[in-house]
């Protein structure tokens, strides 16, 4: 039963970041009834805590949206990641990458864009061991 869920966790996942907020949600949206049967399923199969991918996953989505939509407010890509607002999202990203949505938007278009590719060659990492 898991093992079919767990290869599509991470587009579970993608598909409801803004609701999953932790690791014990997303077992249940995968079909599991005990979080620890997922968290064994998950590093057996991606070679990395369940935690630790969800962080990731929000970080790319997270630095996409700053990248990609400038005019959008920070607190609705707070809201789109599952954080409760701006503040939320600031001290996500302080602590990720040392910097503010606003610093990370003032980046030079190649040092932000070297930033989100570095996250989102984690989250392909995921992707295709999904695939295995």
């Amino acid at each position: 039963m898991g093992e079919k869920n767990i290869k599509q966790s991470i587009e579970i996942l993608e598909n409801d970041l803004s609701t999953i907020r932790g690791v014990s949600t997303w077992a249940e949206e995968c079909g599991y009834e005990n979080p620890k049967n997922f968290y064994r399923h998950f590093i057996k199969r991606y070679q990395l805590p369940p935690k630790k991918a969800h962080l990731q996953i929000k970080m790319k989505r997270a630095l996409h949206l700053l990248k990609e939509y400038p005019d959008k407010k920070c607190h609705f890509v707070a809201i789109e990641i599952g954080h409760s607002g701006q503040n939320s999202l600031n001290a996500f990203l302080n602590n990720q990458i040392r910097m503010s949505p606003r610093a990370y938007r003032s980046l030079n278009t190649h040092t932000r864009q070297q930033v989100y590719e570095e996250w989102k060659q984690k989250v392909d990492i995921l992707k295709s061991r999904a695939k295995e």
